[in-house]
């Protein structure tokens, strides 16, 4: 038989249809056991094939006990129409009449979405993202633009199959030339398919492009930023300060954490013998030096990876993380910082003016002596680099939190060389704490609104409703009556949480949001009573809690 004849007269050829395989072992047992009964002829069309009678009652050759008419048995329910394939009980029929019978069948199975290629259009958008699930599950590399292209090459296929004349309609009396009705359908569906999937191919390049767009955005902002960074420090200068020992294993004098710490110790002598401020303000002034000479610390550190950056672009991958790194250690010191400015706005209740334009100014001369010291020693110019915004944030919260009023006022309530508040400073304490007493539970409400979301690793609310409420109930207790810790029967036991981001919220709070000064012992008490997973941390553990960036990210998230 001529091999044209017999690709063109083979409906579903290599099941391009992916239809289940019963239905496709029917079909081709079928249509193979008619083209071995006319193995042996040399037919001009397709039509004049389909014009022959074949035997539907004979064995199929290599198969046992199984004929066409058995095959096809399985999946017709109308007797008359079995009986019908019979012509005057000879056992033949014609080859159109069994044609007609796998495209009434095609019809079926594509109505039904059975065939995976040949879903109606409205199955096939609706499953489309499970067919994209699937194929990317299977697919290491790829996405979901090469399944796009899959799909699009299938419907180049199934077009091509469709345009074989064994798809035309099939009439009583034979073949026509117009198509038949699963063709009709199936090309439709095909059209749908191909115009929702070129949208769809548009949407993610746009999306792609976007990206692209966005990536390269933030690379040449990140190359600007470097750059920024470059332009405000001295390459030599920094070279010769960071290393401890010179190339002859001598101690370097110009050692940068050497000059600091000395820079530091000047500082805290300058405290020490100040006799302005009590033994309380001199501890808390030098709690801040501590704190901004870590800053200061972290500050070098960034610049001296810059500075390694410059030197190595080609392999900076951990060197860009080094500086990610340090730039959020920084943001979020600086952002600690506002315990102090609060610190400020309440020495206005106890001390003098006197006394609260020194802490003041304390502040704002010792940040600004060391941007000098960097500048000189170090050659590193902060008010000219990215983080003079972190830097002139804090020095404005500084020199906004004390108004020349309020000093103004205060010389005419307190006396300078005493330490308790005057009367009229007590009556303005006393409104004060009955304010406190009002909003002191909106203010923790508000502030751990974040315990009541969802946590995005332990994927459930961080704490229960019922424990949430407990929980600020024993917080407000324990501020209303001076850092005591409640009476607690049933701690909490359930967190969903990162124990780090607890501890974290309670300190911050505590110096943040209450103003207070070091840590009392009483509140790592509280953490220990309140959270029963955790009743056995010892205090020098929990203070050194690392804060990752994204702790505060997810405290001032709820704020």
């Amino acid at each position: 038989m001529n091999k044209e004849i017999f690709k063109d007269g083979f409906i579903n050829c290599l099941n391009l249809f992916e239809i289940p395989e019963k239905y496709n072992l029917c079909f081709l047992g079928v249509q193979t056991e008619i083209f071995e009964q006319f193995e042996h002829y040399d037919f001009l069309s397709v039509k004049e094939l389909l014009d022959k009678e074949v035997n539907v009652v004979n064995e199929i050759r290599y198969v046992n006990n199984l004929s066409i008419r058995d095959l096809l048995n399985e999946f017709i329910d109308d007797e008359d129409l079995i009986k019908n394939m019979i012509n005057n009980d000879t056992g033949f029929v014609k080859c159109y009449f069994i044609t007609g019978v796998i495209q009434d069948l095609l019809i079926d199975i594509y109505k039904k979405g059975k065939g995976l290629a040949i879903l109606p259009f409205k199955m096939y958008e609706n499953e489309y993202s499970n067919l994209l699930k699937g194929y990317l599950k299977n697919s290491f590399d790829n996405d979901e633009l090469d399944f796009i292209k899959q799909e699009l090459s299938k419907i180049d296929l199934i077009t091509v199959e469709l345009d074989k004349s064994i798809y035309n309609k099939v009439f009583i009396n034979g073949v026509g030339d117009e198509d038949c009705d699963f063709k009709i359908m199936l090309k439709s569906s095909l059209e749908k398919r191909k115009r929702f999937l070129n949208s769809r191919k548009e949407y993610v390049l746009n999306i792609v492009k976007k990206e692209l767009l966005l990536k390269n955005d933030n690379k040449r902002n990140y190359l600007q930023k470097i750059e920024h960074y470059k332009e405000s420090y001295s390459f030599f200068a920094l070279e010769i300060v960071k290393d401890k020992f010179n190339e002859d294993k001598q101690i370097n004098s110009l050692y940068y954490l050497d000059n600091l710490n000395h820079f530091k110790s000047d500082l805290l002598k300058r405290i020490e013998v100040n006799k302005v401020i009590n033994v309380q303000v001199k501890t808390e002034l030098k709690f801040f030096c501590n704190d901004i000479f870590k800053i200061f610390n972290d500050i070098f550190s960034l610049f001296n990876i810059i500075n390694n950056y410059s030197l190595n672009e080609d392999n900076s991958q951990n060197l860009k993380n080094g500086i990610n790194r340090y730039e959020s250690y920084i943001e979020n010191d600086f952002n600690d910082l506002e315990r102090y400015v609060n610190y400020l706005k309440s020495c206005l209740f106890y001390y003098s003016s006197k006394e609260v334009l020194f802490i003041k100014g304390f502040f704002t001369t010792s940040i600004n002596e060391l941007i000098f010291f960097f500048k000189t020693e170090f050659g590193i110019r902060l008010n000219d680099s990215p983080l003079k915004l972190n830097i002139s944030n804090f020095l404005t919260a500084v020199e906004n939190s004390v108004s020349v009023s309020e000093l103004k006022l205060l010389d005419k309530d307190v006396t300078i060389s005493s330490n308790k508040p005057s009367e009229k400073q007590n009556n303005v304490l006393e409104s004060l704490k009955d304010v406190s007493s009002i909003d002191l539970r909106k203010k923790i409400e508000d502030y751990y609104s974040f315990l009541l979301e969802e946590d995005e690793n332990k994927k459930r609310q961080r704490l229960s409703d019922s424990d949430f409420n407990k929980f600020v109930n024993w917080l407000v207790y324990f501020y209303e009556n001076d850092c005591k810790v409640p009476e607690i029967d049933e701690p909490i036991n359930d967190i969903y949480a990162n124990k780090g981001l607890i501890r974290f919220s309670l300190m911050d709070f505590y110096k943040n949001k209450m103003a207070k000064g070091n840590y009392c012992d009483a509140l790592f008490d509280f953490y220990r009573c309140v959270f029963y997973p955790y009743r056995n941390e010892n205090t020098d553990t929990i203070k050194k809690n690392r804060v990752l960036p994204e702790y505060r990210k997810i405290v001032n998230s709820s704020n």
